[in-house]
């Protein structure tokens, strides 16, 4: 198909040692939540997560307390609880 980019190789994150969390929101375009999906699961030890009532541009509000638990590993002090839940996959 014209102006499509090929797919990268399957094995093209395998040697990732970073920590990766990817984030999508919930309204955002299904291709878009697919793609994001589909690279968590090709990064090792990736995280996704999809924080409903948001699209592709989470807004800061919704976006802090996620951060919060991600970088604290505390849920508990996720603070107040962003519009919509988020969905761990």
């Amino acid at each position: 198909m014209a102006g499509r980019r090929p797919h990268p190789a399957p094995n093209r994150y395998d040697g990732m040692k970073a920590s990766v969390v990817v984030l999508a929101g919930g309204k955002s375009p299904t291709w878009l939540r697919n793609g994001d999906a589909a690279l968590a699961q090709a990064i090792p030890n990736a995280q996704h997560r999809v924080i409903d009532g948001q699209n592709r541009m989470i807004e800061a509000h919704a976006l802090a307390p996620v951060l919060t638990e991600i970088f604290t590993g505390d849920r508990a002090n996720r603070g107040s609880q962003p519009p919509g839940e988020v969905r761990r996959h």
